[in-house]
């Protein structure tokens, strides 16, 4: 009688089970990643909004900064102040927090002229975190 090779159904289970449970520790990594990177990808966003605004409140004469809206949204593409570059797209789940901190973000938006002083912020939506920027420099919390 000759005796067949082959894998028993114990290991072929045993392979399956250590693919598994290697598949799902790198889906729980990839989830962290694309998180990071929408972080930094608002991060970017707000760094623009900040130089464009600084070159707005340090011209000749200053110009007032456009404050979003109370529907800010991350689509929100209105002027950062006359003559300037529009306010950059956010990621998906970002918005620019409004003037009067009806948008649900603990920060308002803020700009004084005179003063060249500025604060636009934006928040995330499903992780609330927030990024603020002032003509001193923007900070994630």
């Amino acid at each position: 009688m000759s005796k067949l090779k082959g894998f028993t159904l114990v290991e072929l289970l045993v392979v399956i089970s250590i693919v598994g449970l290697l598949s799902s520790v790198v889906f729980a990594s990839l989830t962290s990643a694309r998180g990071k990177a929408r972080i930094a990808n608002a991060q970017q966003a707000m760094s623009n909004v900040k130089a464009l605004a600084l070159s707005c409140l340090t011209s000749i004469p200053a110009t007032a900064l456009n404050i979003a809206g109370t529907e800010a949204s991350s689509g929100w593409t209105g002027a950062v102040c006359t003559g300037s570059g529009n306010y950059p797209v956010l990621p998906g789940d970002w918005k620019y927090c409004d003037n009067d901190g009806g948008s649900g973000c603990s920060t308002p938006s803020t700009s004084s002229t005179g003063a060249g002083t500025f604060t636009i912020a934006s928040q995330s939506v499903t992780d609330g975190k927030k990024i603020t920027c002032t003509e001193a420099g923007c900070v994630t919390n």
